[in-house]
Order: structure tokens, then C-alpha cells, then sequence
């Protein structure tokens, strides 16, 4: 039997050389996490970790 295969296609349209750039730039250097990222990442890892 073989295993199926599931791919998701999300159109990016980007009109302008600048939108290219800025999309790409925010791909390969994203910004740091906030604080509010970090203390939702804690409280979530908290929750999922067995004691």
C-alpha cells in the first residue's frame, strides 16, 4: 500500500522587486521574540511538560 502524500501549496504574490525583498529578508533574518512570545512559549511548554 502507498503512503499518501499531502502537500500545501500557499500562493505568494508579491507585485514588486521591494515586496520581494522585504519577504525574503523577513524569511531568512526574522525578528527576535517579545516578551509576550517567550511568556506564552513558557506557560505553554508548562502546560504539555509531565511532571
Amino acid at each position: 500500500m502507498k503512503s499518501k502524500q499531502f502537500r500545501i501549496y500557499i500562493p505568494i504574490f508579491l507585485s514588486s522587486k521591494k515586496d520581494q525583498q522585504v519577504f525574503m529578508h523577513a524569511i531568512i533574518n526574522p525578528p527576535s521574540p517579545n516578551k509576550k512570545l517567550l511568556a506564552a512559549a513558557k506557560k505553554y511548554n508548562s502546560l504539555i511538560t509531565k511532571d
